[in-house]
C-alpha cells in the first residue's frame, strides 16, 4: 500500500501535482513595469492565476514576440509597436489604451536647472541622455527637440540608452547633465534627480500606453486584460502618476 501511495505521488509530481497554477506571461515596457507589476500583484491575490513579467523596451519586446517568444499579453509605450505586431499577425482583437503619460527633462539633483529647451544649448550641458531610436521615449524626445527647434544644436550631445531606466540612471550618477524620461519614472525614482521642465505635449505624438492580447494566448488571459482595464487598475495608475486611459 505504501509503495502504491509513493508511486501515485511520483506520478502526480511528474504531472505538476494536478495543482499547477495557470500563468499569464506579460511582456511589458520598462516604463510600465512598476504599475503593471503592482496591479498584477492585486490580480494574483484575487485569482488563482500567476503573473510573470518580462520587462524591456517596447521595440525589443515587439521583435521578440515577432520571433516567437512565449508572450500572452503585450504592454507597449506607443502605438507604433502595437501596429508592427498587428501587421505581422501576432495580435488578436483590439489593442486598448491602458494609460497616458507626460515627458519631462530631468537633471542631476542639486545642480542648476536650464529652464527649457533653449537652456540645453548651454555649454554647461555636455551630455543629454535619451532612449535609443525606436524606443518610444526616445522617439517622443527627438520629436520634441526637433519641434522645439533645438535638435540640430544639441544632437551631438545626445547619448543613447536602452530604455528610460537607463536614461534615469545616467542622470542620477551625473554621467549625463540632462535626460528625457516619462513623468512617472521621474516621480518613482526621484532620488538624485530633479525635474527641470515638463515637455509641452503638443511637441510630440500623444504618449499612450497600450495593452494587447498576443495571438494564441489561453482564454483565461482575457480576464487579466479586463482586470487591467478596470477600476482597481485605473486607481493604481492614478496613484503612480499616470493619466487616465479615458
Amino acid at each position: 500500500m505504501l509503495k502504491l501511495c509513493a508511486l501515485l505521488c511520483l506520478l502526480l509530481a511528474a504531472c505538476g501535482g494536478g495543482n499547477e497554477r495557470e500563468k499569464v506571461n506579460i511582456f511589458v515596457a520598462a516604463s510600465l513595469l512598476d504599475a503593471v507589476g503592482a496591479i498584477g500583484w492585486e490580480y494574483e491575490q484575487q485569482t488563482d492565476i500567476a503573473v510573470h513579467h518580462s520587462p524591456g523596451a517596447s521595440s525589443i519586446l515587439a521583435r521578440q514576440i515577432q520571433d516567437g517568444a512565449p508572450a500572452h499579453v503585450y504592454f507597449s509605450a506607443s502605438r507604433k509597436w502595437v501596429d508592427y505586431l498587428k501587421e505581422k499577425g501576432k495580435l488578436e482583437g483590439e489593442a486598448h489604451v491602458f494609460a497616458r503619460n507626460d515627458l519631462v527633462c530631468v537633471v542631476p539633483g542639486r545642480l542648476p536647472k536650464y529652464g527649457g529647451f533653449e537652456g540645453l544649448k548651454d555649454s554647461r550641458v555636455r551630455r543629454i541622455a535619451i532612449a535609443d531610436e525606436g524606443v518610444p521615449a526616445g522617439d517622443y524626445a527627438r520629436q520634441a527637440l526637433k519641434n522645439a527647434g533645438v535638435y540640430e544644436d544639441v544632437k551631438d550631445k545626445l547619448i543613447g540608452q536602452g530604455d528610460v531606466r537607463g536614461v534615469l540612471h545616467a542622470v542620477q550618477i551625473a554621467e549625463a547633465d540632462a535626460g528625457f524620461v516619462y513623468a512617472t519614472d521621474a516621480l518613482a525614482y526621484k532620488e538624485g534627480v530633479d525635474v527641470d521642465f515638463k515637455v509641452d505635449g503638443a511637441l510630440h505624438d500623444p504618449i499612450e500606453c497600450y495593452v494587447a492580447r498576443v495571438k494564441g494566448a489561453p482564454a483565461y488571459v482575457d480576464r487579466y486584460i479586463e482586470f487591467m482595464r478596470g477600476p482597481v487598475a485605473q486607481a493604481k495608475l492614478k496613484e503612480l502618476g499616470f493619466k487616465s486611459a479615458d
